[in-house]
C-alpha cells in the first residue's frame, strides 16, 4: 500500500526528470582568427556531428570544441609563369642641350694653321707650339697626332707628343713634340701635327 509520503516522492521524480540537463562549460579561446565548432560525442547516429560555434560560445555536455586556424600555413612556391607581352613604347624624351663646337687644327712644322678653326699659333721653341682658339678651352681635353701630310722630318727614332690646357691661358693649347734619340732621352722636333679638342 503505497502511502502520501511516497506519492510525492514519484511527482517530485517526475518533474525532476523533465526538466533540461545544465551543459557543462566547455569554452573555446574566444580567438576570432580561428573557426570554433563542437563535435557531437554520444547520441548514437548523430555521434561526430560537427556545428559551427561563436568564439565565445560554450559546447554542450556532450559536445568536445574543435578549432581550426583560418588560414593553413603557405605551400611551395608555383613554377614561374610565362613572359608578359611588350609594353608600350614610351614617350619620347626631351631633346638634350646642343653639344659643344668641334675645335681642331692642322698646324705645319713651321707653325702654320692649314686648316681647322683655331685662330693662331706660336711656335715658341723647336717642337714646342701653342695652338690659340676663341674660347676657354681650360676644361676641354686635347688630342694631338703628329706628321700629317707625308712623312716628318729626319725620320730617325719614334715621335711623342705632350699636350696640356690652361697651363699659361685658358684659350690655347700646348704642344710639345719630341723624338726619342735610343739612348733614353728626348729632342725637340719640329713636326707637322693635328689638334682636336673635344669640350
Amino acid at each position: 500500500m503505497k502511502t502520501r509520503g511516497s506519492r510525492r516522492l514519484a511527482l517530485a521524480l517526475a518533474v525532476t526528470s523533465t526538466l533540461p540537463v545544465a551543459a557543462i562549460a566547455a569554452a573555446h579561446g574566444g580567438d576570432a582568427n580561428l573557426i570554433h565548432t563542437c563535435v557531437k560525442q554520444k547520441d548514437g547516429e548523430l555521434k561526430g556531428h560537427i556545428r559551427i560555434a561563436g568564439p565565445d560560445e560554450q559546447c554542450k555536455a556532450n559536445e568536445e570544441p574543435l578549432d581550426w586556424s583560418m588560414q593553413g600555413p603557405p605551400g611551395p612556391a608555383g613554377p614561374e609563369g610565362p613572359a608578359g607581352p611588350e609594353g608600350r613604347e614610351g614617350p619620347e624624351g626631351q631633346q638634350g642641350p646642343p653639344g659643344g663646337p668641334t675645335l681642331f687644327a692642322h698646324v705645319t712644322r713651321s707653325g702654320q694653321i692649314t686648316g681647322g678653326n683655331a685662330v693662331g699659333v706660336v711656335h715658341y721653341t723647336e717642337g714646342g707650339y701653342n695652338v690659340v682658339f676663341s674660347r676657354d678651352i681650360s676644361s676641354c681635353v686635347p688630342v694631338v697626332t703628329p706628321g700629317f701630310g707625308g712623312p716628318p722630318a729626319n725620320d730617325s727614332g719614334y715621335l711623342d707628343t705632350h699636350v696640356s690646357t690652361g697651363a699659361g691661358g685658358p684659350d690655347f693649347v700646348n704642344v710639345i713634340v719630341v723624338r726619342h734619340d735610343g739612348a733614353g732621352g728626348t729632342i725637340g722636333t719640329d713636326q707637322p701635327f693635328n689638334l682636336i679638342v673635344a669640350c
